[in-house]
């Protein structure tokens, strides 16, 4: 009896990028928010989805008022500290925080605060749905 061997799905182009929180790329400055933000997308899958991921660095004390995003996503502290709706968060700790869900003010502590955020924005065009809705 043969066994048919099923094709392998077609994937996007080979290869593969290095970059650390500090020097992703290209940064945006908000000075009224005092953060510092570089963006980086990763490839549409098969579905046509995209997933962004987001380095944001928050000056000492900085203060960004409640709103909520359009894409679940996952927020992991990896430099400094800062208090997300009166709750601290230091170093190794991680949020899964669903689209839509409202949170803030968030607070940066005294030494800043260095963020990555994966979105899982789920359509091509992550600017469609990694932003953010300030209420």
């Amino acid at each position: 009896m043969e066994r048919s061997v099923p094709e392998p799905a077609p994937r996007g182009k080979k290869g593969q990028r290095s970059f650390t929180w500090n020097e992703p790329g290209e940064w945006s400055y908000d000075p009224v928010k005092k953060l510092s933000h570089s963006t980086v997308s990763l490839s549409i899958d098969e579905n046509g989805a995209g997933t962004t991921i987001v380095i944001a660095k928050y000056e000492p004390g900085a203060v960004v008022g409640p709103h909520y995003h359009h894409a679940d996503y996952c927020s992991l502290v990896v430099e400094g500290s800062i208090e997300i709706t009166r709750r601290e968060h230091t170093v190794g700790s991680m949020r899964v925080v669903n689209a839509g869900t409202t949170y803030g003010p968030l607070v940066a502590g005294p030494e800043g605060c260095t963020m990555v955020d994966i979105f899982a924005t789920g359509v091509a065009d992550p600017s469609l749905s990694a932003m953010n809705t300030y209420l």
